[in-house]
């Protein structure tokens, strides 16, 4: 079991952006609950946490295997919209 973190505690410990989404009619996804601000350049990962929010992670290029791995579960279990 994780230890519940904030997004911004998970950005820091992965040295990542996450920006919460919202999913609208199952494949638009918007920006919600978070400001975007400058967002960086490079890979990115789309997380699906139930049908109707998730998470899009910027700088995905920059981890490990087992850091994707991880930080993907601990989206699934902290992030909420």
């Amino acid at each position: 079991m994780h230890n519940k973190m904030s997004i911004e505690e998970l950005e820091k410990k992965y040295s990542v952006r996450i920006l919460p989404v919202k999913i609208i009619g199952g494949r638009r996804w918007e920006f919600a609950g978070k400001s975007v601000g400058e967002i960086p350049a490079g890979e990115t990962r789309r997380i699906q946490i139930n049908s109707v929010s998730g998470a899009i992670v910027y700088n995905w290029q920059t981890l490990d295997t087992k850091s994707k791995e991880e930080l993907t579960m601990d989206i699934m279990e902290n992030v909420k919209l």
